[in-house]
């Protein structure tokens, strides 16, 4: 602490530390890639759409006048772009004989305090830009001064009924399955023929406990299995999550049950994967390519097995030898080889991440239920249009 009351504060007590206090922004949404931000100059954008429309063909009598079938219509809607500003204004006795914050030598400056208010303007933007995508995917963004874009109005869509799950029930009827099920089944509806994987569903601490709460009243010791990628289900704080201030699942786990959660991942060096190029793109045969020297899928190839299963739940050794921090691959929906060090590689503790590993050396691609003519053709080979 600096002694501003007796003389020379910077001679008295060596300034060895500052800390900044900068508020955390959630960045969860915008992480995940389901938005695609463009910029615009005009206070107003226009959405085009054609609604195909599919009808059923009755029969008709042969040489008699057939059905007429509703053609699409084309429709343009206009949606006001909302304009955010914030004003600010810098004093001259904020600048002027002020030490520079976490300097012993040196006194602010004019540019050095324009530096800090747009870093933390910038935060609350980023802030705003989260909490619309949010509400972009509950179908209502509410603005900072309560007003609100409802998406279900503008594209003439009722509002859904809330679905109660019914988690305060004490009785085991298989109903909050019943519930999943159903929803399941109306999101693919929706979508209209769109193939998709699963449901991620972001819920509130309510619900969550409540979830937690109805699957462990029954026999008091349910237990449930996740199916997840590994950047999901690993503790994030032994991953470089943490340095983004980022939670996942398997921490989450970790922290409400302790070691009674299993956290089990599944590594691999090479062979093919199901994936897509892109957010919305057909699903791919592609190849993996071997794993990158310094990471742990390289070192289990050293071993030089097909396949096994390493646990360091009782074994100190092994757990220590493991936990120098590595490279891991991660590989979800997209997977981009072109890239493949930046955009599917991270540092990691494995045995703070993980209970245990599974350890394919090489794996297959899953077969899509609806084959694609992109997937039936698998990757060119890096030697086309030559062979070796």
């Amino acid at each position: 602490m600096i002694d501003i009351f007796r003389g020379d504060a910077f001679g008295i007590v060596p300034l060895t530390m500052f800390i900044n206090n900068l508020k955390f922004v959630p960045g969860y949404v915008s992480g995940q890639g389901i938005f695609t931000e463009s910029g615009v100059t005009t206070t107003a954008i226009a959405i085009e759409e054609k609604n195909h429309v599919l009808s059923l063909v009755s029969p008709t009598a042969r040489g008699g006048p057939g059905q007429t079938l509703n053609k699409p219509r084309r429709g343009m809607r206009m949606l006001g772009v909302p304009h955010f500003e914030i004003n600010d204004a810098i004093m001259a006795e904020e600048v002027q004989g002020v030490r520079a914050f976490g300097q012993e030598t040196g006194t602010e400056t004019v540019m050095m305090k324009v530096g800090e208010r747009l870093q933390t303007h910038g935060q609350s933007l980023e802030y705003t830009q989260e909490y619309s995508r949010v509400g972009a995917i509950k179908g209502v963004i509410t603005y900072g001064d309560g007003t609100q874009l409802d998406l279900y109005k503008e594209y003439g869509i009722n509002t859904p009924a809330p679905i109660d799950f019914n988690l305060d029930s004490t009785t085991s009827t298989g109903a909050l399955r019943q519930k999943c099920a159903a929803l399941f089944r109306t999101v693919g509806a929706n979508l209209d023929g769109i193939p998709f994987t699963g449901i991620e569903a972001l819920v509130g601490d309510q619900f969550f406990d409540a979830l937690i709460m109805h699957l462990g009243r029954n026999d008091g010791r349910a237990r449930i299995a996740v199916w997840e990628h590994n950047s999901h289900l690993g503790d994030a704080r032994a991953t470089d999550m943490r340095q983004r201030s980022e939670l996942n699942v398997g921490q989450l786990t970790r922290e409400k049950y302790g070691h009674d959660a299993v956290l089990i991942g599944f590594t691999t060096h090479h062979g093919t994967v199901t994936a897509a190029s892109d957010w919305g793109a057909p699903a791919e045969r592609k190849r993996v390519r071997p794993a990158l020297a310094g990471s742990y899928e390289a070192l289990f190839h050293a071993a030089e097995r097909v396949r096994f299963l390493l646990t360091w739940r009782d074994n100190d050794t092994l757990a220590v030898g493991l936990r120098e921090p590595r490279l891991e691959r991660a590989i979800g929906v997209i997977y981009r080889p072109e890239t493949e060090r930046q955009s599917h590689y991270f540092r990691a503790r494995l045995p703070d991440q993980f209970d245990a590993v599974l350890h394919y050396d090489e794996t297959r691609a899953v077969k899509p239920l609806e084959v694609t003519t992109e997937w039936e053709a698998g990757e060119v080979p890096e030697t086309f249009p030559f062979a070796v």
